[in-house]
């Protein structure tokens, strides 16, 4: 382990500094690189994606029956319909 030769403590010291630093930056590379993959997979849905998220989840927690749900489709057609309007005038 020891060198065969003496060698000065502040060679030492700085050989220690710099496998430091390169230590540090390999973390944040690998701290970059893991961010990258992990919001690589976060995309925005489109609305149509969104509504019906919502109306399955309204129905599953609401507990809604064929009739209600029919309803719920009709407000999520409704708007959607809105926000196509709203999309085409920007």
């Amino acid at each position: 382990m020891w060198p065969s030769k003496p060698v000065s403590p502040v060679i030492l010291f700085q050989q220690r500094r710099n496998h430091g630093k390169k230590r540090l930056t390999f973390v944040f590379i690998c701290a970059f690189i893991s961010a990258a993959l992990l919001f690589s997979g976060c995309r925005s849905h489109s609305p149509e994606h969104k509504a019906e998220f919502m109306v399955d989840y309204i129905a599953e927690t609401l507990d809604l029956n064929d009739e209600q749900r029919g309803q719920l489709e009709e407000i999520k057609e409704e708007f959607i319909a809105k926000v196509s309007e709203m999309r085409v005038q920007k």
